[in-house]
């Protein structure tokens, strides 16, 4: 009777975690829904901005701005590593880790800034430098929130303290799918502009016209129309960049709470077919130690 006590005390912990796991998966299902509106509906904004730097920066001549010049007196480079405060989101952070612990052994001489407590404990483990830590952020992102960080950034590089600065999230490729995605931040560099858009693999001759450099006549002058546009792409870089990595939390998260909610339910059914199978043993048990008394009576 005592394992039999034992097994309904198990099914009914588990019951309890499947009920857990349950909400927590509906609570991300909704964040995630409202996450992942914000990171794809900004994305469209994003690819024409970089269109029109594209545009702009090829057709002026012997422009020159600290965001586009790489500070080779620099010897260090700086890197945002963005993950979660929280866990239980399956191998998100794992995966991430992995990634930026290849990248730190071929780039040692490098320093982070921190966003997310899983970071910033895994860095401080690896003994890496972290320089700025915004963990704080609330979890409801707004574009203002992320001025702070881009605003350390273009100061740090422009001050030439950087050779060259990088940022590490979570790219959202879909409800089941996010990886690891290391960019380059700063320097800006028109190459890298145009592999985004794909720009650089062959393309049909009307979507190569669409990107061909265009004489306008612009007032103010190109020159100041890209000293505007530099600092405000890289803050709508970060925002974009940090929208997409809450998309993947929240996404990793509902699914493994998902899994766990059914791999709860499996365990359940399964220690039910083990109490009913020792249930049935003590019965038919209790039936022959009758039958045996009876005949032993007559």
């Amino acid at each position: 009777m005592a394992s039999t006590r034992k097994i309904s005390s198990r099914i009914k912990s588990a019951k309890n975690i499947s009920q857990i796991t349950k909400a927590m998966q509906m609570v991300s299902a909704s964040k995630m829904k409202k996450a992942q509106d914000l990171a794809l509906n900004g994305e469209p904004y994003s690819l024409e901005l970089r269109r029109v730097l594209i545009s702009l920066l090829s057709t002026v001549t012997s422009f020159k701005h600290r965001l586009l010049k790489v500070n080779h007196e620099a010897e260090k480079n700086l890197c945002v590593f963005v993950t979660t405060n929280k866990g239980l989101c399956g191998g998100l952070n794992t995966n991430h880790f992995r990634s930026i612990m290849r990248w730190y052994r071929e780039h040692p001489n490098t320093d982070f800034i921190t966003i997310g407590k899983k970071g910033r404990v895994f860095l401080s483990a690896m003994g890496a430098n972290i320089i700025a830590d915004y963990s704080e952020l609330p979890d409801n992102i707004d574009f203002a929130h992320t001025l702070p960080i881009t605003h350390q950034l273009t100061s740090v590089y422009k001050q030439q303290t950087y050779k060259r600065i990088y940022f590490s999230y979570n790219k959202f490729v879909s409800t089941l799918t996010q990886k690891p995605q290391l960019l380059q931040l700063l320097p800006i560099e028109l190459e890298d502009l145009k592999d985004s858009l794909g720009l650089l693999e062959e393309i049909s001759t009307e979507e190569e016209q669409k990107f061909e450099p265009k004489e306008y006549i612009l007032e103010p002058s190109k020159k100041q129309i890209i000293n505007w546009l530099l600092p405000y792409f890289v803050e709508l870089q970060v925002y974009h960049f940090l929208l997409e990595n809450k998309a993947s939390e929240h996404s990793a998260r509902m699914v493994a709470m998902k899994n766990a909610s059914e791999n709860a339910q499996e365990i359940m059914q399964q220690l039910r077919l083990v109490y009913n199978r020792m249930r049935q043993q003590t019965v038919t048990a209790e039936l022959a130690d009758i039958v045996t008394a009876s005949m032993v009576v007559q």
